[in-house]
């Protein structure tokens, strides 16, 4: 009997060890947008400043978010956006317009200079669609709203909602992450153009 106790006790360790259960890895994106036509800075006569953009409150979470039916989607726990979509959709429209020459210079909006104008965004849907097994597409709708903040009453200037919607080469997170880069590229150089349109801008 008392050689049948080490037995057994081996046998409860290692078999309780097999019962361990292996998760797959976290996998994490950003951003990464370029703007290849770069003016010189400085071209514009007024500051404005980036608000951090906006998010709807079903993708605030970092999981990616899947379409996968009419009216089903699933988020993906294991793939994620390095910080908070806004946060870094944000630094890329940022980047973006400091170095287009629209503006005398690109701000924070906690910095303490008096800028023109308040740039507003709102990032409506982003997401994977994968409702059709054969076209994975990355979507990307966001709505933008310049302010101008020199009255007592701020002003619209403009707002657009601008929406893409990017084929992808496979329903895997990187090839999805290629395609939201297209996308927000797409916008952002959509809404540059409409912004220079702008008279005494």
């Amino acid at each position: 009997m008392n050689r049948l106790i080490p037995l057994l006790l081996l046998l409860l360790i290692f078999g309780c060890s097999g019962l361990k259960r292996e998760y797959p890895q976290k996998n994490f994106y950003t951003f990464d947008v370029v703007n290849e036509i770069k003016l010189d800075n400085n071209q514009g006569k007024n500051y404005i400043k980036i608000e951090r953009a906006d998010v709807n409150h079903a993708y605030l979470h970092r999981d990616f978010n899947y379409r996968v039916g009419p009216d089903e989607f699933i988020s993906d726990y294991y793939n994620q956006f390095y910080r908070p979509v806004g946060a870094l959709v944000t630094s890329e429209i940022y980047k973006w317009f400091s170095s287009t020459g629209l503006f005398k210079d690109v701000l924070p909006v906690n910095n303490l200079i008096n800028a023109k104008y308040i740039l507003d965004s709102k990032i409506v849907d982003i997401y994977g669609d994968y409702s059709d097994p054969i076209d994975p597409r990355a979507v990307l709708n966001m709505q933008f709203f310049l302010i101008d903040d020199t009255s007592d009453t701020a002003e619209l200037v403009y707002s657009n909602v601008y929406n893409q919607s990017v084929a992808i080469s496979s329903r895997t997170p990187g090839a999805l992450m290629e395609g939201w880069n297209e996308a927000l590229k797409n916008i952002l150089k959509q809404f540059e153009t409409d912004l220079g349109n702008i008279d005494n801008l």
